[in-house]
């Protein structure tokens, strides 16, 4: 027959009264069990879905803008950092970011289109007037928006190793390095 204890005799049991009673009649419980299917169960779980993110996009995560090349003048010039900072394009699954020396931006989507072109879409930011890599950065950004045919040609990108260049229908070709 169990025992019913009134509020203030319940109010005098240690937690840890408490805590090794419960625990020793749950252990008691679980010993009559074989737990190795239900650990199997469980490791298997999170192996599959360890391994289930598959990275679809070599392009997501971070680039740091290093070379522009104008197509134009057949010359390169390099981006400086600038109190630490530099020109950094972040790409992820839903759309892209970054920033300059001057202004940051965010756009809500790209198109990867056949096995090496990318276009990407609408993006606002701060609209402080660009320098020369900005600027160039902004075009390459803004190329599909800046043609004049519909649907426009898409940018062509190459990554190799930890670089990855973006070579743009109209005046740039921009190559960055993953950051």
């Amino acid at each position: 027959m169990m025992k019913v204890m009134g509020a203030s005799a319940w109010m005098k049991l240690s937690p840890r009264v408490w805590l090794h009673d419960n625990a020793t009649k749950m252990s008691k419980a679980v010993s009559g069990l074989d737990m190795k299917p239900a650990i199997i169960l469980l490791l298997s779980l999170v192996v599959i879905t360890a391994c289930n993110h598959q990275y679809n996009n070599p392009l997501e995560g971070s680039w740091q803008l290093t070379e522009v090349y104008d197509k134009t003048t057949g010359t390169s010039s390099y981006p400086p950092k600038i109190n630490g900072k530099a020109i950094v394009l972040t790409i992820t699954t839903s759309g892209f970011h970054g920033k300059t020396f001057n202004n940051v931006f965010t756009g809500d989507s790209y198109q990867l289109t056949g096995e090496d072109g990318i276009t990407f879409g609408n993006f606002m930011g701060t609209l402080v007037v660009e320098d020369t890599w900005g600027s160039a950065f902004m075009t390459v950004l803004g190329s599909c928006m800046l043609q004049s045919v519909r649907p426009c040609t898409p940018s062509k990108y190459t990554i190799s190793g930890p670089f990855l260049i973006i070579q743009s229908p109209l005046r740039y070709t921009l190559r960055f390095k993953r950051i």
